[in-house]
């Protein structure tokens, strides 16, 4: 009798809430009876059909969910109705739709978190952990599911997460739910937090050296450090020159941080008194015009001798006009770390004028409005400035390259779910990932762009439109290589390559791992080109591209893995115009300081994502 009751309070809800489609009392009691005979795969089939019947309908769909997942096998992370259930519970919550503060959508969440862990999505795992702890910063059981979450993923902001719980930690909390919650964590915070992984913090302000620990066998940070430049500067001027010549680091002396050494000394440097580094200055000159120097010199050239050179004025004046060259070839952001190395070096005015000059145009080029504005606002209004040769003041130039940089175009409203119609995307028939089978679903991305729907993994891309995407306009497959299962150790991630205008950047090759960027026509999907040398010379072996190419002021940039003569991930430079590389650099290697962890002597290679330029 209290079954019944219950089913007929369920029909009338449902005729009271929205518009559900007219099958939608029949649809919940013939799931009712399918679970009542024990058939809880047609009773979740049943109530999937409803909520996919009835888009929109944010109560409806929780109901139902709620149903599934109280029939379902929740204990198995694997089970295929534990995943539907949470992935459509988290996309409600995302939506906020549903709050995770509930008993019940903790326990469902939860156990999708252990869904990405158990499918190796770690990116995925901590995005998902950080959007819980910020949506709900007082709910201490997603605070501490972080903490843990972190812990496992041995990630660098570990200690620190641990370390805010310690101070209000309570494991003799009268609330048993709460007590419950600590306890959880309560060995790690009775343990040492040094232990625990923590992240490289960035540079102090002011002089870094009394909190660094460098290698300083022959005495040479301590006499910079202590004694006045007119007594060491060329001490000071040899040390330059030392720290560019190893790919080396300086460690914080408590281990919280990492600086390169070059970096480390030239802010010491740049935090003394301008009129203290005189000396300095005169022995870089002194130093700089020993060089022996074609009449053309190339912009890469002009910075290498700044950094060996970074005091000297004929430095700054080669600098200067590498500057202007990369700003009128198009690479607005190199020329902006440029102007910025002048203001921060140069005491010469004409220097200085033209510089600031340069970083406006910079920041207009790239559209930072709200900077430049800060910026012009700054400067008195009728400074004197020089724009293309002629004389003006900075309120006039300023608002001269305000004017340049385009309006935001006001974002059209999102449609209601209700109004959208579902359309069937067919992929093509390839594994996305190495070797088929992984259970893992970052392997795949989709996205619209420009009316088109763009379908990339590891071993295809794929293009629609966004009318009929049944049928693809073209596709590009990867065939799959007998060598594909002998690197099932590489984690999948995302593959989502960078787009500009009509063009597609991505990683490629033919091998089982990418080992090249390749750029194709959005269009025709015809191959534009394909680089793979990254300046290594003949008898090199390869390397391996780990992320997706970021696309940056007419440049490509993208992490690299070697592991010829010891694991080491590198970064890569490659002009678009002349697909080339125009620098490639270590950032960690195995065995030194950088791999701070020794997570490089055994590594479980993720496919990455993106490196922010």
């Amino acid at each position: 009798m209290k079954k019944q009751l219950l089913k007929g309070l369920l029909i009338i809800a449902f005729l009271l809430t929205g518009s559900p489609s007219h099958g939608a009392p029949d649809l919940w009691k013939r799931a009712q009876e399918a679970y009542e005979n024990d058939d809880n795969e047609t009773g979740n089939r049943h109530l999937a059909s409803l909520i996919e019947e009835n888009p929109g309908d944010i109560e409806l769909a929780a109901r139902c969910l709620e149903e599934i997942y109280d029939h379902g096998d929740r204990h198995n992370v694997g089970s295929r109705w534990m995943r539907y259930v949470a992935d459509r519970v988290a996309g409600l919550e995302r939506t906020g739709a549903i709050s995770a503060n509930s008993t019940l959508f903790r326990e469902i969440l939860s156990r999708r978190m252990e869904i990405s862990l158990t499918d190796r999505r770690m990116f995925e795992t901590a995005e998902s952990h950080d959007h819980l702890a910020k949506r709900y910063p007082h709910d201490l059981y997603w605070q501490i599911e972080r903490a843990r979450a972190y812990q496992a993923l041995n990630l660098p902001e570990t200690r620190d997460l641990f370390e805010n719980l310690k101070k209000s930690s309570d494991t003799d909390h009268p609330d048993v739910w709460i007590r419950g919650c600590w306890t959880k964590i309560a060995e790690t915070l009775s343990s040492d937090l040094r232990q625990l992984p923590q992240q490289i913090l960035p540079p102090r302000i002011g002089s870094p050296l009394p909190d660094l620990e460098p290698d300083d066998t022959d005495g040479r940070w301590q006499q910079v450090a202590e004694q006045p430049l007119e007594k060491i500067s060329g001490q000071a001027d040899r040390l330059i020159g030392i720290t560019l010549m190893d790919e080396g680091i300086v460690p914080w002396r408590d281990m919280s941080g990492l600086l390169n050494p070059a970096l480390a000394l030239d802010l010491h440097l740049r935090s003394l008194p301008s009129e203290r580094l005189g000396p300095l200055r005169k022995t870089q000159e002194s130093s700089f015009a020993r060089q022996s120097l074609p009449s053309k010199i190339a912009p890469s050239k002009a910075l290498a001798l700044f950094r060996r050179y970074p005091w000297a004025r004929s430095s700054h004046t080669l600098l200067l006009n590498a500057a202007n060259e990369a700003l009128f070839s198009g690479h607005a952001l190199a020329a902006l770390r440029s102007f910025d190395d002048l203001l921060g070096h140069s005491n010469d005015q004409d220097i200085i004028e033209l510089a600031r000059t340069g970083r406006w145009i910079a920041l207009s080029t790239i559209g930072e409005r709200e900077t430049l504005q800060r910026e012009i606002a700054d400067v008195a209004p009728n400074t004197a400035m020089t724009w293309m040769g002629k004389a003006t003041t900075a309120a006039q130039l300023g608002q001269k390259l305000l004017d340049r940089i385009p309006s935001k175009k006001a974002e059209t409203p999102s449609p209601p779910l209700s109004q959208l119609k579902i359309k069937e995307v067919r992929i093509p028939p390839v594994s996305p990932w190495l070797g088929g089978g992984h259970p893992g679903g970052s392997a795949m991305d989709i996205r619209i762009i420009n009316e088109q729907i763009l379908v990339s993994s590891r071993n295809q891309l794929a293009v629609y439109p966004v009318s009929t995407p049944t049928t693809p306009t073209w596709s590009q497959s990867r065939p799959p290589s007998a060598n594909d299962r002998n690197h099932r150790n590489i984690l999948p991630g995302y593959f989502r390559p960078g787009v500009e205008k009509n063009t597609i950047y991505t990683r490629w090759g033919f091998g089982a791992l990418p080992q090249g960027v390749a750029a194709f026509d959005i269009e025709t999907g015809a191959a534009l080109w394909l680089h793979d040398r990254f300046g290594l010379k003949k008898d090199d072996p390869n390397l391996t591209v780990m992320s997706d190419p970021v696309l940056s002021d007419g440049l490509l940039y993208v992490l690299l893995w070697q592991s010829h003569q010891g694991n080491r991930i590198q970064i890569a430079c490659i002009e678009i115009a002349s697909q080339t590389a125009l620098w490639r650099t270590t950032i960690a290697e195995v065995g030194k300081a950088s791999d701070l962890s020794s997570s490089l002597r055994n590594p479980a290679r993720q496919s990455g994502h993106l490196v922010t330029a």
